[in-house]
């Protein structure tokens, strides 16, 4: 119980500060239309000024609102549009292991209809531009998760990127994770080595810390991934590499149970 209403507390200050950076962002903007009403009649120079402003502040506005972590999902219930490019093959495999999660958890999976302003919009590239992506948790706006050709024939991908979506980040980026892992970051790409690092702050994934470091987490990386010489990217304590997981696992199938059960009734 106390451990709940640790979580709940933790949710409660996240939002708090999110508030706050929003309203800034608002009274920032609302100074600029003052300021734009006040001396855009003067000179050239002052236009130009305001434009580079508005231009910062919208690209400011739009940062807080892409931040990498979210927040729950209202009522457990993930909303989500699955975009005409994904093939029917993938749409099919997608729901069902959207249903497949509801079926182990609670957690709840729905279309989009035209009222919902945040979902999950989910899409299919040819090209590795982006990789299999998903931003963590909901941010209260379209966001999108993306999916590759090889993912049809790959429930680990989907399943990897609908658990972030969720709201749970990487195993591996976890603080406790030294403990129980090496990172070998000389053998890893430059391009994905963030996907590595120890995550301090989102602090609403406590649902992770309550539970042992899982090895055999569906968002843990293999020990081969994203290698750049053949070499292993993580191994144990014992300098075995860690084997690619294709399903759920125990502790996955436990935090997503805790999160239907401490967001079911989230409304905010």
């Amino acid at each position: 119980f106390r451990e709940t209403e640790r979580i709940k507390d933790n949710i409660r200050q996240f939002y708090f500060i999110v508030n706050i950076n929003m309203k800034l962002n608002l009274i920032i903007f609302i100074s600029i239309l003052k300021w734009l009403k006040v001396h855009l009649r003067k000179n050239v120079f002052s236009y130009i000024i305001v434009i580079i402003t508005i231009v910062a502040c919208v690209a400011l506005i739009k940062y807080s609102n892409r931040k990498r972590y979210g927040g729950p999902w209202r009522l457990s219930t993930v909303v989500y549009n699955i975009d005409d490019s994904v093939p029917f093959s993938m749409k099919y495999r997608i729901r069902e292991i959207m249903n497949e999660i509801t079926n182990v958890s609670g957690i709840k999976f729905r279309e989009r209809n035209g009222s919902d302003i945040a979902y999950v919009n989910i899409i299919y590239m040819t090209d590795d531009s982006r990789g299999c992506s998903s931003l963590v948790g909901c941010h209260d706006s379209k966001q999108d998760l993306t999916l590759l050709p090889y993912c049809v024939d790959d429930d680990n991908s989907i399943k990897h990127e609908l658990m972030h979506a969720i709201g749970f980040t990487h195993e591996q980026s976890r603080p406790d994770r030294d403990e129980f892992i090496d990172i070998n970051y000389d053998n890893i790409n430059d391009y994905n080595e963030y996907n590595y690092n120890i995550e301090k702050n989102f602090a609403w994934d406590d649902i992770t810390r309550m539970l042992p470091y899982d090895v055999k987490s569906i968002v843990h990386y293999s020990g081969t991934g994203n290698s750049v010489n053949g070499k292993p990217s993580i191994t144990d304590k014992s300098g075995n590499i860690i084997e690619k997981n294709n399903d759920f696992s125990e502790g996955d199938i436990i935090k997503l149970r805790k999160y239907y059960e401490l967001y079911k009734d989230y409304v905010f």
